[in-house]
């Protein structure tokens, strides 16, 4: 019976300690889970108050601890996106703003009020296309992503440009349950970016019309960094191929190759020269004339480490001032001309009215008869000279004694006029000379002048090929039309010309043909082709042929009519 008691009072001892440690137990650890669902729910403030020494008061300090460090970390998180010198919004999964930093408020004259539950696309200014938009969203539904830039609107209207970064923020789980977008003010960025653009611009659209290009040698890893307007000097398109010092001194005439690669060399070595001429070859053949500077920039060290330089084609200009040169010969010539032709002609005049004179007493004076006729010969050959003098420095245009020309037929009409020496003369000394007239254009607009002195002209430039060939060779006639001028090329196979005869052509009185010529033809030509304000050039190789080449500017009464 004692047992019994004694056993029944042991099991209610060991029930009452049980129930009280469960007790014990049960509250602590009630109070770490419902901390632990508040941490969970993102209210860091809550802290556990457990006073104990056991493993449960070690746990709950522990939780306060990392409680504390937490909530540090997040306030410094949090500072910083207050803070951000960026615009922060979070939104929900559909796109509408839960969360907006100060930044954003500054950023678009929107207060956080007014946007939160709304949908960015109130910033939107219309100008972005659909298909970015699409993009956009389905990145970073995917859980991906997007950056790009976008121009959007303030609340007062006015645009700015922003670069934005949006990603996907996930749970634990990996569903996507807001979206995060930063977005940074880089409107002067792209001010700066715009003007610098436009400021290069501005300079390629120079050097375009100036024909100046720049470049930039990097000396040991031979690159050439070149403008655009560098690249169409030589022929080629922009960036077309990689420049090097061997690819452009390729392009430079076999003639000049020693003379410029000296001048770079005298740079490197600290001489610098002065500004040189050359002549390139494009990869057409066609010549250009080149004037080029550049200075030789060096490291601390004075050692040379790259050449920067400029470069203009001056074809066009050397071409000008020929032919200002040409036409100050031809107001010299005038003036000498026009101040002795009347004296000269008086002179002239009596000394052909005593011969004449002389002629009639004396025509039974056979030796005394015809060496006055010499003289009268002699005196109209002075007069020619001297109406031909006056021909070549009359650059002045008659248009009353102008009419409608078809070039076509001028240079046929030249050719038949001159077949008595090409086609007759040379086979009685047993020559061949092959004239070749289908580069002809039928298709050509007429231009205006006087058929006679344009004539006169393309006989004059077959008469100088045919004496330019005498073994024979070919004679070849082309025309055709570009940019409301008519052109007229007439090239031989002769002997050529060097570059002081074709600069001295055209020159009254000069001939390379001694005494054969008097040396007005091609003056007298060139007087002609300015008067009908036109132009005449000469290209020619020594041993490889001549080519002229005439150009006339359409006459505008002609392309009317043809309109109607």
């Amino acid at each position: 019976m004692i047992a019994l008691v004694t056993g029944c009072a042991s099991g209610i001892l060991v029930t009452v300690f049980s129930i009280g440690f469960s007790l014990s137990m049960a509250r602590p650890i009630k109070k770490l889970t419902i901390a632990t669902n508040m941490f969970a729910n993102g209210n860091f403030s809550h802290r556990v108050k457990l006073n104990r020494r056991d493993e449960l008061g070690e746990l709950s300090r522990s939780f306060n601890s990392m409680a504390d460090e937490l909530a540090q970390e997040t306030y410094k998180l949090s500072r910083s996106i207050e803070q951000s010198p960026n615009a922060v919004i979070i939104t929900d999964v559909n796109g509408n703003i839960e969360y907006v930093n100060p930044k954003f408020v500054q950023m678009t004259g929107y207060s956080a009020k007014e946007v939160i539950d709304k949908n960015p696309r109130i910033l939107k200014s219309g100008t972005c296309p659909r298909q970015k938009d699409k993009e956009l969203w389905n990145t970073i539904k995917a859980g991906g992503e997007w950056h790009g830039e976008f121009q959007n609107r303030k609340k007062d209207g006015n645009f700015y440009w922003a670069s934005v970064s949006i990603s996907a923020v996930k749970d634990r789980n990996g569903v996507v349950k807001n979206f995060i977008g930063i977005q940074e003010d880089i409107t002067e960025k792209k001010h700066l970016q715009n003007e610098l653009r436009e400021n290069k611009e501005s300079l390629a659209h120079a050097q375009h019309i100036a024909h100046l290009g720049s470049w930039e040698w990097d000396i040991h890893n031979d690159t050439v960094n070149c403008s655009d307007e560098s690249y169409r000097i030589f022929g080629l398109k922009p960036q077309e191929i990689v420049l090097t010092d061997e690819v452009f001194m390729s392009f430079v005439h076999p003639e000049y190759k020693k003379s410029v690669r000296d001048a770079l060399a005298e740079s490197i070595k600290g001489k610098i020269p002065d500004k040189i001429e050359y002549v390139i070859v494009l990869p057409h053949g066609n010549e250009r004339i080149i004037a080029h500077e550049w200075e030789v920039v060096c490291d601390e060290n004075g050692n040379p480490f790259k050449i920067v330089g400029i470069l203009q084609d001056i074809t066009v200009k050397r071409k000008m001032e020929q032919e200002l040169l040409q036409s100050k010969k031809i107001q010299a010539m005038g003036v000498m001309s026009s101040g002795i032709a009347h004296e000269f002609n008086n002179i002239l005049a009596i000394i052909s009215g005593n011969v004449q004179m002389l002629m009639r007493r004396n025509k039974d004076q056979g030796k005394l008869y015809e060496e006055l006729r010499l003289i009268l010969k002699s005196c109209k050959d002075g007069a020619e000279i001297v109406r031909r003098m006056n021909e070549f420095t009359r650059t002045a245009e008659d248009p009353k004694k102008y009419a409608i020309v078809n070039i076509n037929d001028l240079v046929k009409n030249a050719v038949a006029f001159t077949k008595p020496r090409w086609k007759d003369m040379a086979e009685g000394l047993n020559i061949q000379y092959i004239l070749n007239m289908e580069g002809l254009n039928e298709t050509v607009s007429r231009i205006k002048g006087k058929s006679s002195e344009l004539r006169e002209v393309i006989v004059n430039i077959i008469h100088n090929a045919l004496d330019a060939m005498p073994e024979g060779g070919y004679l070849t006639f082309s025309t055709w039309e570009k940019d409301d001028f008519v052109f007229l090329s007439i090239s031989d196979t002769g002997i050529g010309m060097n570059e002081e005869v074709q600069s001295q052509i055209f020159d009254p009185f000069f001939t390379s043909k001694g005494i054969k010529g008097m040396g007005l033809g091609m003056s007298l030509s060139y007087g002609i082709v300015k008067r009908h304000r036109g132009e005449i050039e000469i290209k020619s190789k020594v041993g490889a042929g001549s080519t002229f080449i005439l150009k006339f500017p359409v006459n505008k009464e002609f392309l009317n009519s043809k309109a109607c």
